[in-house]
């Protein structure tokens, strides 16, 4: 957390509760290898609703945003330009 605390400005105790949810998306539940996954279940309304779940959730967390320069196909690949 010390290297995410650096590149971030934020503190530990900011910054746990996100791994701590992250973690927890990640790691598969014990009983959830015996059934399937909610992508091969779900209806496409389903699906988009929970996206769009996922997308309001992110509002409030004061992430900052790329610049134009950053998001540049430049940018990502100087190696090509």
């Amino acid at each position: 957390m010390g290297a995410l605390s650096k590149i971030t400005n934020r503190s530990p105790e900011e910054i746990k509760p996100y791994l701590d949810e992250l973690i927890e998306r990640l790691v598969p539940k014990e009983d959830s290898f015996d059934s399937a996954s909610f992508s091969e279940t779900s209806t496409h309304e389903e699906w988009s609703a929970e996206f769009h779940q996922w997308i309001d959730s992110h509002k409030n967390r004061n992430i900052p945003v790329l610049s134009d320069e950053a998001m540049s196909r430049e940018s990502m690949y100087p190696d090509r330009w």
